[in-house]
This record gives structure tokens, C-alpha cells and sequence, in this order.
């Protein structure tokens, strides 16, 4: 079974998601936003070594208060806020054998998706600000967390790169040789 570092109750509790919501209906969502947006930060490594002191039960103990710190104070507010817009989108449409619905209510009218996007927008931009703090706090930081250098081969690698709206920010990179020889290949001049 995987391992989940949000739960279900924690993700009810810090968001507009109603109580009566199906666990199950959750567990999913949280994993997908867990993968997505929180494991390429973290880089294999780390993520493995979180997961193993949470099933273990030693996270809590003496000489782990770095990665519970990392845990409580930095990475699962992100990942509330990621699960919320993920857990959002599935909640809106109800899949069965040959038709898709919208679940009705008996409370009040449903909301448009241009009104559940203004939701999430802000949602998304809360779990932003969230990751950029768990990736500047491992990156001035990595002594606390030496698997966060010790990642090889087809080890995800983490990432510092947190903010994409159709803008690269980030400093020009080296071009690859690879490159270089394709485009002396080609007969490529700029």
C-alpha cells in the first residue's frame, strides 16, 4: 500500500471539502497530488526516507525533528492545498456505467465551473507559495536532509523550480553537446 502523508481528516479539516466527502473518494486524489507536485521536490531519495519513518512510526523520535519539521511545517501545507484543486475536479462529475452526471443537491443550486475555477485558482496559488518555501527550505538547508544530494540513476532528481505561468524565469542553461552537434549537423547558423 502507498503511503500517504496527508490524511483524509487533515484534508477535510484545512479546506472548503465537507465532512460527508467519502474517504475513498480522497485517498486517490491525494496520491495523484502527491506524486504530482510533492515528490519532484522532495527527488526519490528524501521521499523514500519520509515514507519509511512514517510507516515505521519513528518520524516523532529523537534525531527525526528535521523531517518532521519538513513533514508538518512545510511540505503538508502544500500538499493540502494541491490535494484540494485535485480532489475539486473529481468531486464535480460523478462517472457510472454509461453516463457522466453532475450530483445535485437538494441545499442549493450547483456552481459553475467558471465559479469552482476561481476556487482553485486560489487554492493553487496558496499550495505555490507552500512548495516554494518546502524548496527553499531544502535547498539552503540540505545538510538536515542528506538524501536530497543522494539521488542517481533513474532516481527522480528533485526539482527547484516552482513557478510556471507561461513565463521561463529561470537562467538560460548550458546547451548540451548533443545539441550543439544536431545543429552543426544541420547546418544550423543563428
Amino acid at each position: 500500500m502507498a503511503t500517504i502523508y496527508l490524511s483524509t481528516s487533515r484534508l477535510k479539516r484545512d479546506t472548503p471539502i465537507g465532512s460527508s466527502v467519502d474517504d475513498n473518494l480522497l485517498k486517490p486524489q491525494i496520491l495523484l497530488a502527491q506524486d504530482r507536485h510533492i515528490l519532484p521536490v522532495l527527488g526519490t531519495k528524501l521521499d523514500d526516507k519520509l515514507k519509511k519513518l512514517i510507516n515505521d512510526g519513528t518520524i516523532s523520535q529523537s534525531g527525526n525533528q528535521a523531517y518532521e519539521t519538513l513533514l508538518v511545517e512545510y511540505l503538508l501545507p502544500a500538499l493540502t492545498q494541491f490535494a484540494f484543486v485535485e480532489v475539486a475536479y473529481s468531486l464535480r462529475l460523478r462517472f457510472a456505467n454509461n453516463t457522466v452526471t453532475l450530483p445535485n443537491s437538494e441545499q442549493g443550486g450547483n456552481a459553475s465551473m467558471d465559479d469552482i475555477k476561481i476556487v482553485l485558482d486560489r487554492a493553487e496559488d496558496m499550495a505555490m507559495f507552500y512548495r516554494e518555501r518546502l524548496i527553499e527550505l531544502l535547498c539552503h538547508h540540505n545538510e538536515l536532509y542528506p538524501e536530497y544530494k543522494q539521488n542517481t540513476g533513474d532516481d527522480l532528481h528533485p526539482t527547484t523550480r516552482n513557478y510556471f505561468q507561461n513565463l521561463n524565469v529561470y537562467e538560460k542553461r548550458p546547451e548540451s553537446n548533443q545539441w550543439k552537434a544536431f545543429k552543426s549537423a544541420i547546418n544550423y547558423r543563428p
